[in-house]
């Protein structure tokens, strides 16, 4: 009795070519699934970092204020126009949110007012960013530091307005907008570069005009 009739060579080769065969479509299976696993690690470490600098970001303490002088600048130091920018988007941000902390029309026109609010807001960002005592040093800001400089002032420029600094003109009264006429912050940064505010146009006396109006209707 013979046994089962055994598969020749050529049935042989071609068997293990369909083996073969197989065996490489799992293999490029397996790579193009290795592919797919390293492109969404990829993208995953990618959308961890885009993450982290979001994070960071967030709280990444605010920029400080420009250093130096508002009265006395010194070569290489802030411009003028780089310290009224600053101190405006503050005014707005903090500043102007307290009652009682409006400004005169005419506030770019005393260089001693944009001191006292210039050193004001360094105050501020030193104590929100003082590694020892914050809460003491935010506190004293609060209690002293932003009352005194209310009250100077109002005792120095409280009762000015753009009018005053333009002999020519009609008085003219005004009313309450943010930081007042800081549309024309441009000319009064420029001016006091060159260490003189500037004359007072038809223009910025109109804009005056809107601003103290209803204050001194109000009082």
């Amino acid at each position: 009795m013979t046994g089962p009739e055994q598969p020749g060579p050529d049935e042989q080769l071609a068997a293990l070519a369909r083996e073969i065969e197989r065996m490489g479509r799992a293999v490029a299976g397996l790579t193009a699934r290795t592919d797919q696993t390293d492109a969404k690690a990829g993208a995953l470490d990618r959308d961890l970092a885009d993450l982290a600098r979001t994070v960071a970001g967030l709280i990444r303490p605010a920029p400080g204020p420009p250093s130096g002088s508002w009265l006395d600048p010194q070569p290489g130091g802030p411009s003028a126009r780089q310290i009224l920018d600053d101190l405006i988007v503050w005014l707005g941000r903090v500043y102007l949110r307290y009652d009682g902390s409006g400004l005169p029309s005419c506030w770019m026109w005393h260089a001693d007012v944009i001191e006292e609010l210039v050193w004001l807001r360094r105050a501020h960002h030193e104590a929100q960013v003082a590694k020892t005592g914050p809460a003491e040093k935010l506190g004293a800001w609060h209690e002293k530091s932003r009352p005194g400089v209310v009250k100077r002032i109002r005792d120095t420029a409280g009762a000015c307005e753009l009018s005053q600094h333009c002999p020519y003109a009609e008085r003219a009264y005004s009313g309450d907008t943010n930081a007042p006429l800081t549309d024309y912050i441009a000319a009064v940064a420029m001016a006091w570069q060159h260490r003189e505010a500037p004359e007072p146009t038809h223009a910025m006396l109109a804009a005056a005009s809107l601003h103290d109006r209803p204050q001194r209707t109000a009082s």
